[in-house]
């Protein structure tokens, strides 16, 4: 198990600026107006409110701390006559307010309970219109009195904004949904999704099927924030080759599931045709993905045959590589594979020398076909049946839907193989099991 994806099949995480993004979008909180009535100080008048989100800190539960810079602007009447207050300060309130963060099935769902119940801070102690009205406070009652009077005017504008946050309604908001074409077929695992916080990150782990992994083993940061990535979505190895991989070559060439290997992801042995011949068939007889740096999956197909009692011998090693990267696509984060053109590793067709001695007592005819055979490895026939079985489109484009608020901000980031720990296939051939690192930045 490698520490960066937890023994998860999928792991995304999501950074601080993100999230607020996300829930900027999922809860916005509209400006909004309140009365001030303060008789006591002589104050009282319209206070206009206007909220936006300043920081989003992923906390245990989960949930999502959500902190409200809020804007005030209170043209208020006092003993001295019309003051503004709050005009020369951005926001000198802060309100923080909870998201409670769940999972359903394939989806991540974040929620606020009616009225945000927030915890709120005011600070006018530096605001000229405040500053107006305690000095006269001061003149008239003394210092300690303008002291008193600046915590009842933050306690009447704390109460003012409460009330107003009160009415707001209980929201409920999707803001990650797995493709169910990723859920397994046997065994499926309950829940397939498990949600927690680290690092400042939001981290959601997906298992295909078996065993769930945990998010306390993923000891790693994989988002680089200081260079702008946002997400990160990491691919284990087994279920790159196995689950993404595995199905559709399994379908382009009609391999039986008893010929897989259990203790590989992605190892094949047996006897399925690939090309016919007059003297017998020419079998696919082993397969095998790989992965390899910096961002490539390797598939590399034995192909062997012995045909007509041995009159003639066929042997080649094919392998196709696929490029993985990363786009953005109809609002998705879509991990896309690149064919590039099938390379012949090697690749001999032998014939018998006895069906050259045969030739010359009426055994033309076998000699005939046995040519026609080495001419179909000579001319790339086999390439090319192989070429015609893998494609781009062969490959699956695993996209996982981005809220909307997310998607148009945001860029491919880097692709990488994580070097994971070496594994050693049936026949003695050393694989690295490399887990795939996607992520999305800032532009």
């Amino acid at each position: 198990m490698i520490g960066d994806h937890g023994g998860f099949d999928l792991l995304l995480e999501v950074g601080a600026e993100a999230l607020a993004n996300l829930a900027q979008a999922a809860f916005p909180v509209p400006p909004f107006s309140r009365p001030v009535n303060l008789p006591a100080l002589g104050v009282s008048g319209t206070a206009n409110f206007t909220p936006t989100i300043g920081s989003v800190q992923p906390v245990a539960g989960p949930a999502l701390n959500i902190t409200l810079n809020v804007a005030l602007d209170l043209d208020a009447n006092t003993p001295l006559g019309p003051v503004t207050v709050g005009a020369d300060s951005d926001a000198p309130i802060r309100a923080s307010v909870v998201a409670s963060l769940s999972v359903d099935a394939l989806d991540v769902i974040a929620g606020t309970v009616a009225g945000l119940d927030p915890d709120i801070t005011v600070d006018l102690s530096d605001d000229a219109g405040v500053t107006l009205i305690l000095a006269a406070v001061a003149a008239t009652e003394g210092p300690e009195a303008a002291e008193a009077a600046l915590v009842a005017l933050e306690n009447g504008i704390a109460d003012a904004l409460r009330d107003a946050l009160a009415v707001v309604p209980a929201r409920s908001q999707t803001l990650f949904t797995f493709p169910s074409s990723l859920a397994p077929t046997a065994p499926a695992t309950a829940p397939p999704l498990v949600i927690g916080v680290a690092r400042g990150a939001l981290q959601i782990g997906v298992t295909l099927g078996g065993t769930p992994g945990s998010l306390a083993a993923v000891t790693n940061d994989n988002l680089l924030e200081a260079s702008g990535e946002a997400i990160a979505l990491i691919v284990s190895n087994r279920a790159l080759l196995q689950d993404l991989v595995r199905n559709a070559v399994v379908a382009g060439f009609s391999l039986p599931a008893s010929g897989f290997n259990a203790s590989h992801p992605f190892f094949w042995t047996g006897a399925v045709q690939l090309v016919g011949t007059d003297l017998g068939p020419i079998n696919v007889t082993r397969v095998r993905a790989s992965t390899a740096g910096p961002n490539r999956v390797v598939l590399d197909l034995t192909v062997a045959g012995n045909l007509a009692e041995g009159a003639v011998s066929v042997n080649a090693s094919i392998r196709a590589t696929a490029t993985v990267g990363i786009a953005v696509v109809g609002g998705a984060m879509t991990l896309t594979m690149t064919i590039a053109p099938i390379a012949v590793l090697s690749a001999s067709a032998d014939i018998a020398w006895w069906v050259y001695a045969a030739a010359a007592f009426g055994g033309a005819p076998l000699l005939a076909a046995a040519i026609a055979v080495v001419d179909l490895v000579a001319d790339g026939i086999i390439r090319d049946e192989i070429a015609d079985r893998i494609d781009t489109s062969m490959f699956p484009n695993v996209s996982v839907a981005l809220p909307p608020q997310l998607s148009g901000g945001l860029a491919p980031g880097r692709v990488a193989m994580l070097a994971g720990p070496p594994r050693i296939t049936p026949n003695g051939i050393v694989d690295i099991a490399n887990d795939l690192l996607l992520t999305l930045r800032t532009p």
